[in-house]
């Protein structure tokens, strides 16, 4: 691989990925510098521009680091999102918070992005990112509530469980949709009951098949009553077969856990 930066740009859009994935730590200013051009370039190739970015990212430098911060706070919402990407791919624990403050974002693919990428870092997440992921769950936004309650479950910290029962709450069904899924990615009993009762009662088809599959993974004693009065009584068609492919997977790991391979020997 060429060291300098004059050749990085030469050859077909597939080679000049292939060049940039092979960079490890950026060092020389040089090539810093047309990474930089190279992700703010709106006539570069999307998938250059992104590889670029997380070329960045993996670099580990405190100086490629600095860019990317940079462009956190970019006018321009595609530089935010090449941040975003690229900041899926660093590993320094401070990044996780600007990972975060994207999740305010005023631009849908922004917050999307961003939520990709904490969703590649959930060890770090979890440990330095609830607080900030809770400060969320009172921001003006829904669409950065929501993710919120996503990210807030996958950290699995108990902190989590209050505020994902309130929005459990919401008037809002999308948000009631991922405060179901956060409950069940968290992973505490004491969110069954009022998994139950959205199961039950909850008047969006959606909220009810998340609810199915939240109580899926906890897999409290009376599952199987449960999910079966709701695959053979639910209004909803979706909610039914979502009910019944979850009762025959719990079935199949009940079976299959019972079979000895060594019985025969």
């Amino acid at each position: 691989m060429t060291n300098g930066s004059d050749d990085l740009l030469d050859g077909s859009i597939d080679e000049v990925r292939d060049r940039l994935k092979a960079f490890g730590s950026i060092t020389d200013p040089d090539i810093l510098q047309t990474l930089v051009e190279i992700t703010g370039d709106p006539d570069r190739a999307g998938v250059v521009r992104e590889e670029a970015a997380m070329t960045l990212g993996r670099s580990d430098s405190e100086n490629c680091r600095e860019q990317l911060q940079s462009m956190v706070t970019s006018e321009d919402p595609v530089i935010r999102q090449m941040a975003a990407i690229g900041l899926g791919e660093d590993r320094a624990d401070e990044t996780i918070l600007w990972l975060i403050d994207l999740l305010t974002d005023t631009v849908n693919k922004v917050r999307n992005l961003a939520e990709r990428s904490l969703l590649k870092r959930t060890s770090q997440m979890a440990k330095v990112g609830v607080a900030g992921l809770l400060d969320l769950f009172t921001h003006p936004l829904p669409l950065t509530r929501s993710p919120a309650a996503r990210l807030i479950g996958q950290t699995q910290d108990e902190r989590g469980l209050a505020p994902l029962l309130v929005m459990l709450e919401s008037e809002t069904w999308l948000e009631r949709l991922w405060a179901a899924k956060g409950l069940g990615d968290l992973g505490i009993q004491d969110a069954v009951p009022a998994l139950v009762e959205h199961l039950n009662n909850d008047e969006k088809n959606r909220v009810r098949a998340a609810a199915v599959d939240a109580l899926g993974i906890l897999r409290p004693e009376n599952i199987v009553i449960i999910l079966t009065e709701s695959s053979k009584n639910d209004e909803d068609e979706g909610v039914r077969k979502t009910a019944h492919e979850v009762l025959l997977a719990l079935e199949f790991e009940t079976s299959d856990s019972d079979v000895d391979p060594f019985a025969e020997d």
